[in-house]
């Protein structure tokens, strides 16, 4: 450190070519001027009438007005400066699609089997690798993102594993972790799958900002043929010896829809499979049905679940029918069907003994798969009721309802029921999941039940407006819907025999119902067949109206809480006898009337009851638990515990079925909670709800922990909650829009280290001054010459004797 440091005080790296002297508080120019004018005059005037020579005080003045203007400079803060600035580097924001269908091969230029994943790896590695010998390096923040966003390795990135890709969220989130910094742009790497939208929002804030988007889409959209299951449909449970219906929705991704439509690009076959025996138990080709419900039967042939399996099997390429298949993630859904051992427990109530109710008791007294209750009104009290269990009166509480998993009603006036009776049989289908099959007629049903309590579990609007459509010389002829193909029921011909409505006999009596509620559907239509176009019918009967060509609903469907109810708006299905005997009335019976069973089985009917808020969730998705415990059934202090097993994954291997999986505790329901059309049974009921979540797909068994009694089972498909999979057709699109919208650009994976060139992406970092400031009003040497101004101006008084 030299002399002239130490008198200033200063290091000496201080001094630079940078450095330079400025005051803190300094004036202007022209106000030094005024301030060396003003002290000069002072101190002039202070020694003008002293004595001695005018040399000795001009000499005096010089000194005391250089005292008072080093006071005046030290007072205006001097100091060194030493200029410096602050460069905060930009940033810049990659975001990595981490969801699953970047293993999805990307097609096209890539190479067989490259996935969009392998193509976003190899890109973002280059574009790393070139960053440090930029020519304006910057910060690069490499984020993942699928539901969330986190950090990854650029060099080494983690498996694209995320059930879904949030586009909108992740750059949100992105944008927000690097607030308060210069943001040079934000690079995408995705595909473009996402359920959500791009929203105007978050447009408007890229765009107000000033940052634009460089999208870098992955994967070509014509590449990919996907062929997957939109909707798989199975009951829970069903009847040993009953075929099981199970409704299938094929979908097909990356072709285009009216090609595929017509059945050109993409065909497959869909197939329900036993998964121990590996055994393709029944199989539908597609044959361009996309997007429609499918209908596969299965033989219910063994008691307890049977565990099968739905899959979609593309054609191959070289039969001629497209690319290939390239996910096959979506293409097989696991369903559990419970398979129970017991008869169809029916209840039918009827009016007269019209030619209907004849052949219909018949024939549920023959069938040994149903066990049934029959009770004729109109028979005097020397009647024998008949059935497989005889009743002689209607049933009168909750218990005497209880066994039956199917009320018929038939031509019945609404007064054969009490108000009390009416509310236990419709507590009996809403609650309980029973089935109600009406019967209608010419005297009562379904007019005379229009101000009734049963009137909400009828499909038409207006009951009392119903009114037969019939007439001499006209038949009508029956024809079903797809709906009914779907469910498995009006499916009379055997072996894949076809045409058979067409060759049946037509009725003669039809009601028309009218307009129908907007939960009702139809499962078959009554269509004129010849003759003149009827007018009025007898005994106030009505024609069809105008409408009737098109076809009237004859066979409507009607889902009631639990339940379900079905509606038959004519009583000629006898007619269907003529030349072959009970064959076709006989199966339309028995398909119905399981269709209507089939749900009361998921309610155990017994004095523990369970069910679920839904059958089928995604994991992670809570599941609300009820257990009902009837009155003569001790409930446990602490609630009920539901055990859940877990029988076999998403993929279909079973599971070990010892230990329990979870144990749900289910806490008492607080009776206001059950509103206000429980029967006065109801109100005796103990029930229990609690929330299960199932963390890993697969299926599930929930069963009751209790000590007695019949024990009640549910079984829950648990599902990946992988929606992104079921179509895995990328959407650059949406890529292209957000890159546009911003002044961005869309950069193919090896154009993506080009990003590095300050020409395609100037830099935005931000610059501010940060000089290095050094006082010197405390310096030794601004205090050793004030005071050797004083001292001089001290001697010089002395030596003209002033002090």
């Amino acid at each position: 450190m030299g002399w002239l440091e130490r008198l200033l005080g200063i290091d000496g790296d201080t001094w630079s070519e940078a450095t330079g002297f400025a005051f803190a508080y300094g004036p202007p120019a022209w106000g030094w001027g005024l301030i060396v004018l003003a002290v000069g005059l002072w101190s002039a005037w202070l020694y003008h009438r002293q004595a001695g020579s005018r040399a000795r005080r001009g000499v005096l003045a010089t000194l005391r007005a250089l005292t008072l203007l080093w006071v005046v400079v030290l007072l205006c803060g001097p100091r060194l400066v030493e200029a410096r600035e602050r460069v905060e580097r930009d940033v810049l924001l990659v975001l990595v699609d981490r969801s699953r269908s970047m293993t999805v091969p990307a097609g096209g230029d890539a190479g067989p089997g490259v996935s969009r994943d392998a193509l976003a790896a190899e890109a973002l590695a280059a574009f790393v690798r070139v960053q440090p010998e930029a020519p304006l390096p910057r910060d690069v923040v490499v984020l993942g993102f699928g539901s969330d966003v986190f950090g990854v390795d650029p060099l080494a990135l983690q498996a694209a594993d995320r059930s879904e890709s949030l586009l909108r969220s992740a750059v949100s989130e992105a944008l927000r972790r690097v607030s308060g910094r210069p943001l040079a742009g934000v690079v995408v790497l995705s595909d473009g799958r996402s359920p959500e939208g791009l929203g105007g929002a978050l447009r408007q804030r890229l765009v107000a900002s000033g940052v634009p988007v460089f999208a870098v889409p992955l994967g070509e959209a014509g590449a990919v043929a996907d062929v997957s299951l939109a909707r798989v449909e199975a009951p829970r449970r069903s009847f040993l010896a009953d075929r099981v219906p199970v409704s299938v929705t094929p979908r097909v991704a990356g072709v285009d829809p009216a090609r595929a439509e017509a059945g050109g690009g993409v065909e497959a076959v869909v197939e329900l499979v036993d998964r121990a025996s590996g055994e393709v138990l029944a199989s539908e080709p597609v044959l361009g049905r996309w997007n429609r419900p499918l209908r596969l039967e299965a033989d219910a042939s063994v008691v307890g679940p049977t565990d099968w399996t739905v899959r979609i099997r593309p054609a191959a390429p070289e039969a001629g029918a497209g690319p290939q298949e390239l996910n096959t993630d979506n293409n097989s859904r696991p369903i559990v069907v419970e398979i129970v051992d017991r008869p169809l427990r029916v209840l039918y109530v009827e009016g007269l003994p019209r030619w209907e109710y004849r052949y219909l008791k018949n024939l549920l007294i023959r069938e040994r798969s149903i066990d049934s209750s029959v009770l004729l009104l109109a028979a005097d009290g020397s009647f024998a009721q008949e059935g497989d269990t005889p009743i002689t009166r209607l049933p009168r509480s909750p218990e005497e309802l209880e066994p039956y998993d199917v009320l018929v009603i038939g031509d019945v006036p609404a007064s054969a029921l009490s108000a009390e009776q009416a509310g236990l049989f419709r507590s009996h289908v809403e609650r309980r999941g029973a089935g109600l099959l009406w019967l209608g007629g010419p005297v009562a049903t379904p007019r005379d039940w229009a101000d009734s309590a049963l009137s909400v579990l009828l499909p038409m609007r207006d009951p009392s407006a119903v009114v037969p459509a019939q007439s001499v010389g006209v038949s009508w002829g029956v024809r079903p819907t797809e709906l009914a193909s779907a469910l498995s029921v009006l499916r009379l011909g055997e072996g894949g025999e076809a045409g058979v409505f067409e060759r049946l006999p037509g009725l003669r009596w039809v009601q028309v119902l009218g307009p129908l509620k907007a939960t009702a559907e139809v499962l078959a239509e009554a269509r004129l067949e010849g003759g003149p176009r009827p007018g009025p019918g007898p005994g106030g009967g009505a024609g069809p109206g105008p409408d009737a060509a098109g076809g009237l609903p004859v066979l409507t469907r009607l889902r009631a809480g639990a339940g379900q109810v079905v509606y038959v708006g004519t009583d000629e299905t006898w007619r269907w006898r003529r030349g072959v005997g009970e064959r076709y009335p006989e199966r339309f019976w028995v398909q119905v009337l399981r269709l209507l069973g089939r749900e009361s089985l998921n309610d155990s009917g017994g004095a523990v009851r369970l069910a679920s808020s839904s059958e089928r969730v995604a994991a992670g998705e809570p599941v609300v638990l009820d257990v009902t415990l009837a009155a003569s059934t001790p409930a446990p202090a602490g609630g009920v515990s539901v055990g859940v097993r877990r029988l076999a994954g998403a993929d279909g291997v079973q599971a070990s079925g010892g230990a329990l999986d979870a144990e749900v505790l289910l806490q008492p329901v607080a009776q206001a909670e059950e509103g206000s059309e429980a029967s006065g049974a109801a109100g005796r009921e103990q029930r229990f709800r609690g929330r299960w979540t199932p963390e890993r797909p697969g299926s599930y068994r929930l069963r009751p922990t209790l000590s007695g009694g019949e024990a009640a089972e549910l079984v829950v498909e648990v599902e990946a909650g992988d929606q992104e999979m079921r179509d895995t057709t990328p959407d650059p699109q949406k890529l292209v829009e957000l890159a546009r919208a911003t002044g961005g650009r869309v950069l193919t994976p090896t154009e993506l280290a080009g990003l590095a060139d300050p020409a395609s992406l100037p830099s935005v970092a931000r610059r501010t001054a940060d000089d290095r400031l050094t006082p010197l009003m405390h310096a030794p040497l601004a205090f050793a010459v004030l005071l050797l101004l004083l001292g001089l101006e001290w001697v010089g008084r002395r030596l003209m004797r002033l002090a």
